[in-house]
């Protein structure tokens, strides 16, 4: 896992969230295109960390959607980052639609995917 991978999985997160929440499996989708000839548990990880760079940036929360919608985990930053790491050695394989947690980006998040998205068009 290089900076790079995680940047790339970082952005294809970004844009896929500008339009809706997104789930671990899809994350692990992305980091699964970053890094060839690998499977989901030994993807997960470069998508784990990719989140965990995301929060740190305030660029998404991460929580769970329920019928009233995103609800983002509560606590430090330290305390959300035990939590997906905790989550993601429970994982079991393979992951299913709403496993673990969601992602949702932030109002920061929406603007810096938008722009990807925006510049992805133009070339």
């Amino acid at each position: 896992m290089t900076t790079g991978d995680v940047e790339t999985v970082c952005n294809k997160i970004l844009m896929s969230g500008v339009d809706d929440w997104v789930h671990i499996p899809e994350a692990v989708s992305f980091a699964r295109d970053a890094l060839p000839e690998s499977d989901e548990q030994t993807a997960l990880p470069l998508a784990v960390e990719s989140v965990k760079q995301l929060l740190r940036e305030g660029l998404v929360q991460v929580g769970k959607v329920t019928n009233n919608g995103f609800e983002p985990w509560l606590g430090s930053l330290d305390v959300t980052e035990r939590r997906i790491d905790e989550a993601a050695a429970k994982a079991t394989f393979p992951l299913l639609f709403g496993d673990l947690f969601w992602i949702c980006n932030t109002a920061l998040g929406d603007e810096r995917g938008g722009g990807l998205l925006k510049a992805m068009s133009q070339q």
